[in-house]
């Protein structure tokens, strides 16, 4: 899934339980929202990676990575993807890495 808007938008349990989902990539000059439950019970969902340095802020709804048990995220800008793992983390995930500084780091 690949969307350039100013503002993107994954709907309310729009992948829930998606069994074949692994990678999903996200584009957004300004804002991203993933709305609630929109990844829960997507198993085998190991990558998000985020196209954009013009983000200012970043939704991520309850439940909405509740299942997935362990999911990298790629952003070009290292400040962003830690928030949005922090969020992902958040949001039911059980293992989520990203990328800071060159190098691969844990959420906790």
């Amino acid at each position: 899934m690949g969307i350039l808007h100013d503002e993107n938008t994954i709907g309310k349990n729009a992948f829930r339980g998606c069994k074949n989902l692994t990678e999903v990539y996200v584009q957004s000059r300004t804002k991203i929202k993933i709305g609630k439950g929109a990844f829960q019970n997507c198993a085998n969902l190991k990558k998000i990676r985020v196209d954009s340095y013009g983000v200012k802020r970043i939704d991520v709804g309850s439940k909405a990575f509740k299942g997935v048990n362990n999911i990298y995220v790629s952003w070009d800008n290292g400040d962003r993807a830690k928030n949005f793992a922090k969020a992902i983390k958040k949001s039911g995930a059980k293992k989520v890495t990203y990328r800071y500084d060159n190098l691969d780091k844990r959420v906790k």
